[in-house]
């Protein structure tokens, strides 16, 4: 009995890690001019990231949650993204879904004006968790408390792969649980 209560417990925080959905700070970035449009955004990702693959722009939200629009990816107009701002608009609670687009959601960059400060146009940029490429959020994001968000854009890759849902951890949970069951009646 102890060890099923042991695997229990296990699949259960197991269950509990898996839908816990985040997004990676990847940190604050100054420059001295505006990076521009989505394409030279995503350009720039491509550059500091040092990646091999190119990005693709999938939406942006402007400080009043309008639709920027004009992604690139062919179904964007089957996605949904949500943006929430709070503390006088330097914070945002976001979330997107884009089941049946074809795409997946990478990284997130939301840009801020100039600081008071060092004058320099801030940027923060984020990475998607794995577990969030399709439906992500709610998520906070921010610049730095100090001065209100402008926009945030959203950036991705195709991706044929179907959201889970939980069907993999079941599945595990599934497996400890007979491996608990063939261990007891050996006993």
């Amino acid at each position: 009995m102890k060890k099923l209560l042991a695997t229990t417990a296990v699949i259960s925080a197991m269950a509990a890690c898996s839908v816990q959905a985040h997004l990676i700070d990847l940190g604050l970035q100054e420059f001295d001019a505006v990076i521009g449009n989505p394409t030279e955004e995503a350009a720039w990702i491509k550059n500091y990231l040092n990646l091999s693959y190119s990005l693709t722009y999938l939406e942006k939200r402007e400080d009043s949650n309008t639709f920027k629009g004009g992604g690139s990816a062919p179904d964007s107009g089957l996605a949904d993204y949500s943006v929430a701002p709070f503390n006088n608009g330097g914070n945002a609670d976001i979330t997107w879904d884009l089941t049946g687009t074809g795409y997946g959601a990478s990284y997130v960059l939301v840009k801020d004006g100039v600081d008071k400060d060092s004058k320099k146009m801030l940027y923060r940029l984020y990475e998607v968790d794995g577990s969030q490429r399709f439906i992500g959020g709610p998520d906070e994001v921010t610049i730095n408390d100090d001065k209100n968000i402008s926009h945030i854009s959203w950036f991705g890759v195709p991706s044929t792969s179907v959201p889970d849902g939980g069907t993999t951890a079941a599945m595990l949970g599934l497996g400890l649980l007979g491996l608990g069951f063939a261990a007891r009646r050996k006993e």
